[in-house]
């Protein structure tokens, strides 16, 4: 399956020629960007709009549970560890120690 997926791409980027013929993409002003939302239509507005609505919450709400949770006592749940959430930590994932390598 791997050997399939890798032919197939390079054969897209084959087709593709040139990549760096490709027009660059421009700098957007800070003013004019916009947030995905914008796009959406007026229906998928209202379905993010109301939490209880939108299926993608039930997610949210199973990841709570699974910070939150213990599957033993060797191995602590993420919340034990990230009190405060873990708001930002994407900006510096992945996080690498010299002890873990």
């Amino acid at each position: 399956m791997i050997r399939v997926s890798t032919i197939a791409c390079s054969m897209a980027l084959v087709a593709c020629g040139n990549l760096s013929d490709a027009p660059q993409p421009q700098e957007i002003a800070a003013d004019h960007i916009q947030s995905g939302y914008a796009f959406l239509t007026s229906q998928t507005q209202d379905l993010q709009d109301y939490l209880f609505e939108n299926p993608g919450y039930l997610c949210v709400e199973r990841g709570e549970d699974l910070f939150s949770s213990v599957d033993s006592p060797a191995i602590p749940s993420c919340a034990s560890c990230h009190r405060d959430g873990v708001s930002g930590v994407a900006a510096r994932y992945p996080l690498v120690d010299s002890q873990t390598g």
